[in-house]
Formats: C-alpha cells, structure tokens, sequence
C-alpha cells in the first residue's frame, strides 16, 4: 500500500529526467558546432548560434527544483495519509503466554510503554488510523473464584456481564450482548461507548470461552473513525483462535 508513495515519487524523479534529457539535446547542437569551429574561423566569422540562452537554462533549472520540490511534498503527504489507512493484509500474532493467536493488519505494530495494558498478553495497533486491539486471558477457575462462584456455575455470559459492569459508568455506556459462535468457540460481543479524556471512543468487546480460559479480545478507535475502522476491528476479533 505504502509503495504507492514511493511510485509517485520515482515519477516524478524520471519527469525531471525527462526534462532535463530534453535540454541536453536542444544544445547538443550547439555544443557540437561549437567544437567544430575551429580558431581560424574566428578572424572572419561569428559563432553560429544555437539552442537556449543561459538565462533560460536557469529558469529551466529553477523551474526542475520547484517542480521535484512540490512533488517530493506531494508525495510525502500521500505517504502518510496511507500510514493512517490499515492494511488488507493480515498477519497472525501469537500472544506471549502462547495460548492463542489474533490476526490483525500487517501494518500494526506492538503497542510498548507506558500506554501498554500489563495484563494483556498480545496487544497491537495502528497509531496513524487509531486503530488498537488486545487479548486478555484468565482462567476458568481463578475468575470463578474471585467472582466467589463455583467454576461449574460461572460460564461466559457470566463473565462477559462481570467484566463490561465493571466497565460501565458515567462515561461508559454498553449496548446489548450479542451471542455467536467464531471459529468453533461460544462468543459474546459488546459495543461500548466511552469518553476518555474529553475523546470519545468506542469499543468492540468479543469474549470467548475456551477449554480451560475466558478470554477477552478488546478493539477500540474513535468514535469520529467508527464507520471507517470498525470493519476491520471486527476482523481482529473474529480471527481469534486458542492454539
């Protein structure tokens, strides 16, 4: 996608070489009868005149810089409006407890540092078309336990309704679950809306329930870029796979 840039710019590159190829042989001429006039021809002729002044060679010139200037400009912002477009291209990250694998755009990148969630165990994003997705995972038993249920009484719909309360608040709203079954697993997926810092920002939240762990995958953007990122936020999350 991001080669489309580089392509433009190369063109413009060979445009200039193309002009500049064009000056060389309007004066090629000129150069050549230049060379064939010889010093005693000088005692009774003038030099035969051909091609462009200098001055016009330098308006050309400066003409070629201005032209590769706005062009090199030009293609710089086509390079990054693309960096805020995410890939069709999809590529299989597997999480660091090994556990599971979520595909995401070849253009995202690890997300690192102080905004990274600790308890995630695969997170990604795409800083330029924010974009951003997360795998959390727990087991069976220890939220069960921590819930104060029995593991045989605490399955995924309790789990989805014990994370997303915790979630909703005065800035945090949640709509309606919907159930599904991705990729051989019972699924159930939340949309909430929520302000942070002033931004507002909407969530896909899809928890699945797998042989031994509860597992949520967590995409979000903003709510301005929901139209055009929500497709793919739902493809994350519903590439999701226990391995």
């Amino acid at each position: 996608m991001h080669h489309s840039g580089f392509a433009f710019l190369q063109f413009c590159f060979a445009a200039v070489n193309l002009v500049a190829l064009f000056i060389f042989k309007t004066n090629s001429g000129r150069f050549r009868l230049m060379n064939d006039y010889s010093y005693s021809n000088q005692q009774h002729a003038s030099p035969p005149k051909s091609g462009m002044s200098a001055l016009k060679i330098v308006l050309i010139v400066f003409g070629i810089v201005g032209f590769l200037f706005v062009c090199g400009i030009g293609a710089l912002v086509y390079f990054f409006t693309q960096l805020g477009v995410d890939s069709d291209v999809m590529k299989p990250i597997t999480s660091n407890d090994r556990l599971t694998v979520l595909e995401v755009p070849s253009n995202w990148r690890e997300l690192t540092g102080p905004d990274a969630n600790a308890d995630a165990s695969l997170q990604y994003c795409n800083l330029f078309a924010e974009t951003y997705g997360l795998v959390m995972t727990e087991t069976k038993e220890e939220v069960a336990v921590a819930a104060g249920a029995s593991p045989d009484e605490f399955g995924l719909e309790e789990y989805a309704d014990l994370i997303v309360s915790s979630m909703v608040d005065a800035n945090c709203t949640a709509g309606p679950a919907k159930s599904m079954t991705i990729n051989g697993m019972e699924a159930q997926r939340h949309r909430l809306k929520m302000n942070f810092d002033g931004l507002p920002i909407v969530y896909v939240l899809t928890f699945y329930e797998g042989k031994d762990h509860f597992h949520q995958v967590n995409c979000w953007t903003l709510e301005s870029r929901e139209e055009r990122n929500m497709p793919t936020l739902n493809k994350v999350a519903d590439s999701f796979k226990e391995r």
